[in-house]
């Protein structure tokens, strides 16, 4: 238990510095750390995937909570744009998580190698919109960077079904892989010339409903899961969540500090190879099967 411990403070001292010095969620840091370390700490290979996002997930929601709140204060909340994005996401949640049940973890592992490949192609290309890469569970608020005082922020905005498939298709696909949405939520918004700030905003809360969303079903799909360790509630490991996430709150402004003395374009190629070398890594493992 003590090497328990350990390990997961470390690896919530590590993603938590890694994603503020990054600028990204912490979901796309985690599961693969996680990957390697659930069979450390006795979970059945064929469970991996399903223990790392189920438990990542379980992190991302006090950081999403906190995130949220600050953004309700500094009024970047478009509760008109949630009404729409919110009801379509929780569905699709739903979706992801039932899927996750008939999924094996082989399946997950290549379609989060799939998306880690995404971001990584995502990182190394120039974009318009500096603060599209925001961390969506540590973003900070601020106001609507380029954006008119008079204008509408939703004015560019695609038609409520249109939001609501993206909303849907996002939710779906986020909690079989372990992230809160954020690396979709914003580009999708501000590829609309929705202000970021405001963008990242839905994404904070988006993530919330997706973590808290995502942690009860993964519970539930998990309760009668075979081989897991017994202080394992479902697919989350409880050990792993009050231990990293203090962690974890503590070390992202250190690195969202030490970013901002280094250069962020030199930060953003790091980490985008960074992601390629993940996803050829998670890659590997799925072609060359080491489940049970």
């Amino acid at each position: 238990m003590l090497i328990d411990a350990i390990l997961l403070i470390g690896v919530g001292l590590v993603t938590g510095y890694a994603s503020g010095l990054f600028g990204i969620g912490g979901g796309l840091l985690r599961i693969p750390i996680f990957l390697y370390l659930m069979p450390v700490l006795g979970v059945p290979s064929a469970l991996a995937m399903h223990v790392a996002a189920g438990t990542s997930l379980a992190v991302a929601v006090p950081t999403t909570i906190s995130a949220s709140h600050s953004h309700h204060r500094a009024g970047n909340i478009d509760v008109g744009l949630l009404r729409t994005w919110l009801p379509a996401l929780a569905i699709g949640v739903v979706i992801g998580l039932i899927a996750t049940r008939y999924l094996s973890g082989r399946a997950l592992e290549g379609l989060f190698a799939a998306l880690v490949l995404v971001a990584g192609i995502r990182m190394l290309v120039p974009r318009a919109h500096k603060g599209s890469s925001h961390s969506t569970e540590h973003c900070p608020p601020g106001g609507d960077e380029g954006a008119s005082p008079a204008e509408d922020p939703q004015a560019h905005l695609p038609s409520r079904p249109v939001l609501s498939i993206f909303a849907l298709a996002i939710g779906v696909i986020s909690p079989m892989v372990g992230i809160i949405g954020g690396t979709f939520t914003t580009p999708v918004l501000t590829a609309c010339r929705y202000p970021i700030h405001r963008a990242v905003a839905v994404s904070c809360v988006g993530g919330l409903v997706v973590s808290v969303l995502g942690t009860i079903g993964f519970v539930v799909t998990g309760w009668d899961a075979a081989g897991l360790p017994a202080r394992f509630i479902g697919y989350v490991d409880p050990l792993a969540f009050l231990l990293m996430t203090p962690c974890v709150l503590v070390t992202v402004p250190l690195g969202v500090h030490t970013a901002n003395r280094l250069s962020q374009r030199a930060l953003t190629i790091l980490f985008g190879l960074l992601l390629l070398a993940i996803a050829a890594d998670v890659a590997y493992s799925v072609v060359f099967w080491h489940g049970e």
